[in-house]
């Protein structure tokens, strides 16, 4: 299944909270040349700038999120580790959320992203991202509130 903007528009997005932390670091020169400028999540291999920021997951998965949507979208909640990360909590946790019943792929951003049967679609603000499945049973929890 592909899925474009316009394809977004139309599936039934339902509200969820989220229920967890993340824990991010900006990323460095020497991240760039140590990983070639790519990051590897589950989803997708996107290429990074120095600045960009490195988040991590319940599970330690890794993806790439930008300085402007971490900020805009989460608190920060501790002072750095010894490994640079911090802890961040969603300053609104409320998420729209689709969970897709066949494998599927969304072009979002000039990014192919490739999803599981059972992964979810999830937005918020000007943004859409897929969660694994299993990461997102662990993460959201349904509710009626929509902010």
């Amino acid at each position: 299944m592909e899925i474009t903007p316009e394809v977004v528009k139309g599936l039934p997005f339902r509200p969820f909270r989220k229920t967890s932390a993340l824990r991010a670091r900006p990323l460095t020169y020497m991240d760039y040349i140590q990983r070639q400028g790519i990051i590897h999540s589950l989803e997708a291999s996107a290429s990074f700038h120095p600045g960009d920021y490195l988040a991590c997951g319940i599970f330690d998965e890794e993806w790439l999120i930008s300085a402007r949507l971490l900020h805009a979208g989460y608190e920060p909640a501790s002072f750095p580790d010894q490994m640079g990360f911090v802890t961040y909590y969603p300053k609104s946790s409320i998420r729209q959320a689709c969970q897709i019943s066949e494998p599927f792929v969304l072009h979002w951003n000039g990014v192919v992203y490739l999803g599981k049967a059972g992964d979810y679609l999830v937005r918020a603000e000007d943004d859409i991202w897929i969660v694994d499945r299993v990461i997102f049973e662990h993460t959201y929890q349904p509710t009626s509130s929509v902010t």
